[in-house]
C-alpha cells in the first residue's frame, strides 16, 4: 500500500473511532434519560397552564430563537401540584402531556417522552454499528 493510501486510511479510521466515541456517549445520554432519571417515576397526565419563554442563540441560523417551557398542572393523591418540564417546544395552553413525577416528591416532575428516548438510541445504534463495520472495514484495508 502507498503512502498516500496509507494516511487516508489512517484518518479516515480517526474519524470513525470519533463517530463511536461520540455515539456512544448519546447512547449514555439516553439510557440517563431513559431509565436512571425516571427510575421510580409514577406515570400521569398534566394539563399545560403556562409557558416560560427562553430566548436561545441558534447559531446555525445566527439569530436567536424562542422556546417555549411548559408548567403543567397534575393531581397526585387528590391534591394539586405544579412543575415546569426540562424539554420545551411547541406547546399551548390547556394541552394534555404525558409526564411523570417523583413519588417521594409529587412536585418533581419530568416529560414522558419515549420518542425521544427511543430515536436516540435508534441513532446512536446505528452510528456504533456503522463505526465498528468501518473501523473493521479501514483495518482490513491497513493490511493489504
Amino acid at each position: 500500500m502507498n503512502i498516500e493510501k496509507r494516511v487516508t486510511v489512517a484518518a479516515d479510521k480517526r474519524i470513525w473511532i470519533f463517530v463511536l466515541v461520540f455515539a456512544s456517549i448519546i447512547l449514555l445520554i439516553g439510557v440517563y434519560l431513559g431509565f436512571i432519571k425516571s427510575a421510580g417515576y409514577v406515570k400521569t397526565t398534566g394539563v399545560v397552564v403556562s409557558l416560560r419563554e427562553e430566548k436561545q442563540y441558534d447559531s446555525d441560523l445566527g439569530t436567536d430563537r424562542i422556546i417555549y417551557y411548559p408548567t403543567v398542572s397534575y393531581t397526585v393523591d387528590g391534591k394539586e401540584y405544579t412543575g415546569e418540564l426540562d424539554i420545551g417546544s411547541g406547546f399551548s395552553i390547556g394541552e394534555v402531556l404525558k409526564i411523570q413525577y417523583d413519588p417521594k416528591n409529587p412536585s418533581k416532575v419530568n416529560s414522558n417522552s419515549l420518542v425521544v428516548i427511543i430515536i436516540i438510541f435508534v441513532i446512536a445504534s446505528l452510528l456504533i454499528i456503522l463505526s465498528i463495520f468501518q473501523i473493521i472495514r479501514n483495518r482490513k484495508d491497513e493490511q493489504h
